[in-house]
């Protein structure tokens, strides 16, 4: 939610002063109304308003003043919160703060942490944010105030949606609707509405965000607020742009953007340009890339969005939008601006995404769930438990992710260094027999494929973890490219005197999938079966329909996989007991990119092995 609530006195007396006051209260009543959806007008009226006030001989301690003074403020802040402009936030909203202490009135102060959070989240400043919200619970559940532990949690919630933090977020919106629910508050319901209509988009749940979207929109329509219209079609927009509906995406993208434009709400047209370019590209890129012209509407709604991103001066819409420009001209093959742009994303995430401010968010959750403890102490203990475990879960990760970049890099040099060695021996060919001479070449080549193998991993994980997987689904021969990937590794298996079998249970060989993926998914698991494999074993790839599923079958007899390791076998980064045959490298990336793909694809993996017996790595997936 983006808006304080300051308690409401309308009383009044008969001295002249409060005559001045009702009058400045009635004009208030007014710019109240058109808040949401006329910014420009609201932010002149609220001013003329504040300067009004000021000017008058009146008591500053009166009820009537306070409710004037508390009230305007608090409005300017959240117009000027909404049309981005955060210097001006901060400073109302800083006024209200000072107020908040001259009157000795801890709901004001609470509100004003409120705003703070909601400033600083949109800046992404998730840290101060953090700060701010926790600060203001704790008050509001002193004054055991519903609607403000409602909007904290909805702040909160919001800290970690920009965070990509899902998991995390719904139980606070959840929280924050049934504190709403209590007050019907429908301005905050349909706000949060919004937010975890966002989280669904982002987890292709469709049907949930549709139905929480008609909602917000239904509510936003009761009390008018255009600003919340404008989210509601951005967000159905996006929708569409996910189904590859292009041209209604771009409808309500505009339709979206042109109230934002008469809100003159700066973070909203930044957003509905970007996905105005972002649906352009996609437009071009899934429907044969022939149109050229597409690129360039993508090009111009892209620098509007930079134009507006430099303006507010947000972290967060900088690095997004210094993202797309860098990829739509590595598309245009303009490298120069490409590598420009990606240098500054990079710059910028460092700020946004270091682990400084990921160990803040998560010490300040603690924080927030030891204070919760004051009110429920089995909620408190039960919440301890699993704050434990997550950070316990989180630093493992660090751990081994760390562990990870340091093999990686003793991995790569052992293998560079070696070619580098073997070289030289070949630049003096004449000392050497022409046995010793063809041994030096196939170490090079090996020593080669060895290195080329752990970059290609990682230039896989990299495009995964970026999000950069677009599925092609086409009709192809899966049988066909089974034979080829088995030709690939021909040498391998020749060298293992491994046996490979292919039984092919399909009635029909052309399926209908995205090809790379799946050539990618059997790769991998051929792959890692002959290094499981000792000498003189078999390896079994099966495929078969099952239902409307592809089911992939690929099973080995090496060492397998003892329970602890089954259990971390598809994460990033980790270690298992189980190890290579003959010494062949592995990252430890291999299976967690496989799952990233079969997710893609709407799939699933399991692995049935038990030590000592072999492993079968099964893939279904939908056709």
């Amino acid at each position: 939610m983006k808006e304080l609530n300051i308690p409401t006195n309308r009383e009044s007396g008969n001295n002249s002063s409060v005559d001045s006051l009702q009058k400045i209260s009635e004009d208030l009543n007014h710019a109240e109304k058109l808040r949401r959806s006329d910014f420009v007008g609201t932010i002149l009226r609220l001013e003329n308003l504040l300067e009004r006030l000021e000017k008058l001989n009146s008591d500053r301690n009166s009820k009537e003043y306070k409710h004037a003074y508390t009230t305007i403020l608090t409005h300017l802040s959240n117009v000027h919160f909404y049309s981005s402009k955060y210097e001006k936030a901060l400073h109302y909203t800083a006024l209200l703060e000072t107020a908040s202490v001259y009157y000795s009135d801890n709901l004001m102060k609470a509100n004003a942490l409120l705003q703070l959070g909601n400033i600083h989240s949109d800046l992404g400043d998730y840290t101060e944010s953090m700060k701010c919200s926790t600060s203001a619970l704790e008050i509001f559940k002193e004054l055991d105030n519903l609607e403000g532990m409602g909007s904290t949690n909805n702040n909160i919630g919001n800290v970690f949606l920009f965070q990509k933090n899902f998991d995390e977020a719904i139980p606070h919106y959840e929280k924050a609707l049934f504190y709403f629910n209590q007050v019907d508050q429908k301005m905050n319901k349909s706000n949060v509405l919004q937010n975890m209509a966002s989280i669904y988009i982002h987890r292709e749940d469709y049907p949930n965000a549709l139905n929480c979207l008609a909602e917000a929109e239904k509510l936003k329509v009761e009390i008018n607020d255009q600003f919340g219209v404008a989210v509601c079609k951005f967000l159905t927009g996006d929708i569409h742009l996910d189904a590859k509906e292009f041209d209604i995406a771009l409808k309500y993208y505009r339709e979206s953007l042109e109230i934002q434009t008469k809100l003159d709400d700066k973070n909203g047209i930044f957003y509905s340009n970007m996905h105005l370019g972002k649906t352009y590209v996609d437009k071009y890129l899934t429907e044969g890339q022939k149109e050229k012209a597409l690129l360039t509407k993508a090009e111009k709604y892209f620098l509007e969005s930079l134009f507006t991103a430099q303006r507010v001066n947000s972290k967060y819409t900088l690095s997004l939008i210094y993202k797309n420009l860098s990829s739509l001209y590595e598309i245009l093959g303009n490298l120069e601006k490409a590598l420009d742009f990606h240098k500054k994303l990079y710059e910028i995430e460092k700020d946004i995404y270091n682990e400084k401010v990921t160990e803040d968010i998560l010490k300040l959750e603690k924080e927030l769930q030891v204070k919760e403890a004051k009110h429920t102490a089995e909620i408190n203990q039960l919440r301890n438990v699993e704050l434990a475990e997550t950070i316990k879960k989180l630093e493992e990760i660090v751990k081994q992710k760390n562990e990870f970049f340091g093999v990686v890099v003793h991995d790569l040099k052992n293998p560079i260094g070696n070619i580098k060695l073997l070289a030289e021996f070949l630049i003096d060919e004449g000392n050497y027999s022409h046995a010793e001479v063809n041994e030096f070449k196939k170490f090079i080549v090996e020593s080669a494929d060895t290195s080329l193998e752990l970059i290609t991993q990682l230039l896989d994980y990299a495009a995964i973890e970026q999000g950069k997987i677009t599925l092609n689904v086409n009709d192809f021969d899966i049988i066909s490219e089974t034979e080829r990937i088995i030709r690939l590794y021909k040498l391998k298996t020749m060298q293992k005197e491994i046996e490979v079998k292919l039984k092919n249970e399909l009635k029909n060989n052309i399926i209908h999938s995205d090809k790379n993926a799946l050539v990618q998914i059997i790769d991998n698991l051929f792959s890692n079966a002959i290094k499981f494999s000792p000498v003189q074993k078999n390896v079994m790839i099966r495929l078969l329909k099952e239902d409307d599923f592809l089911k992939i079958e690929i099973k080995d007899e090496g060492p397998g996989f003892s329970n602890e390791d089954r259990k971390k076998l598809f994460n990033q980064f980790s270690k298992l007991s189980a190890r290579p045959t003959a010494g062949e490298h592995s990252s430890g990336l291999g299976l967690s990119i496989v799952k990233k793909l079969v997710d893609s694809l709407k799939g699933k993996i399991e692995c049935d092995s038990e030590v000592g017996n072999g492993a079968s790595m099964i893939v279904r997936i939908p056709i």
